[in-house]
């Protein structure tokens, strides 16, 4: 992700006013002169074919490995308003830098996988036979539980890459706990028909 703070060579440079015409959100962009549908707008925009093609990349292995987690609608549903969150996020904590691109909504899609993965865990572990010995359990190996090896492959790599770039991380963990919530305010509002798997596209 680029800020307009500054530069990162890995996605390119970009003029400030294009990112402003284009809709990039900041603080003075959607509260100040009250243009709120860039809480949407910025994350359909992004700041070079490299840019977006990592994007891409990251949706198509998630509908790739889990297009058959939920509806096409409710992927949408998710998709934007983790990506309103982040939004919100973002000028809350940034009010003087410009965000742009697709990683918040795409982050709050494999949040929902997690969030998910949680409650099958929780729904695992009450099912079990209580045990007297504790074990610990390791952070890696947990991610690999509640996404399975797909999604653990796919966010470890990521995550690692995002800190050895330097690029901001409010973005990504702002998504991934997004999407977490996401998954249970759907299951507590939405009929147990809709929560079925949708069919998958692969």
């Amino acid at each position: 992700m680029m800020l307009a703070g500054g530069y990162n060579d890995v996605y390119g440079g970009i003029h400030l006013g294009q990112m402003q015409q284009w809709g990039a959100i900041s603080k003075y962009l959607c509260i100040d002169r009250c243009e709120f549908w860039r809480l949407i707008s910025y994350s359909f925009v992004h700041v070079s074919i490299w840019h977006l093609a990592v994007n891409l990349v990251l949706f198509a292995l998630f509908v790739y490995f889990y297009s058959g987690l939920l509806r096409s609608w409710l992927l949408w549903i998710v998709f934007i308003c983790t990506s309103i969150a982040v939004g919100l996020m973002f000028i809350l904590l940034y009010p003087h830098e410009m965000l742009l691109g697709a990683s918040g909504g795409i982050m709050g899609l494999y949040g929902y996988r997690i969030g998910k993965g949680i409650d099958t865990l929780i729904d695992d572990i009450k099912k079990r036979p209580k045990k007297k010995k504790k074990t610990k359990t390791n952070i890696v190996a947990m991610l690999f539980v509640l996404m399975g090896t797909a999604g653990a492959c796919i966010i470890l790599p990521t995550i690692i890459i995002v800190l050895i770039i330097g690029i901001n991380l409010t973005v990504y963990i702002t998504g991934l706990l997004g999407g977490i919530f996401m998954w249970y305010i759907i299951k507590r509002i939405c009929p147990s028909e809709c929560l079925k798997q949708g069919q998958r596209l692969f």
